[in-house]
């Protein structure tokens, strides 16, 4: 998997080295389960839930070993918590 466009840090202005620990995974996920009124609940939950996950969770941290902030960004997709850190805080 290639590393994507990522813009700096959307707090610090820190710009990224370290690819393994600044993009992954969280270890958690969700489901969409539908609602008696036909709509869709989307609830979250640990890599072990028997339910079964539908999707992971990701996240992009501003690493302070490489001198960042800490900010977290998260997103039901990778390409998804990408998207929020590029745009930045609302």
């Amino acid at each position: 998997m290639t590393n994507p466009k990522l813009k700096p840090c959307p707090f610090c202005g820190h710009v990224p080295q370290d690819w393994p620990d600044f993009l992954h995974p969280t270890g958690g996920g969700w489901r969409d389960d539908p609602l008696g009124d036909g709509t869709m609940f989307r609830h979250y939950m640990r890599a072990d839930d028997p339910r079964g996950m539908q999707g992971k969770c990701w996240e992009l941290n501003c690493l302070t070993h490489e001198g960042g902030c800490g900010a977290n960004v998260t997103g039901d997709s990778r390409a998804e918590a990408i998207a929020a850190w590029n745009r930045g805080p609302k």
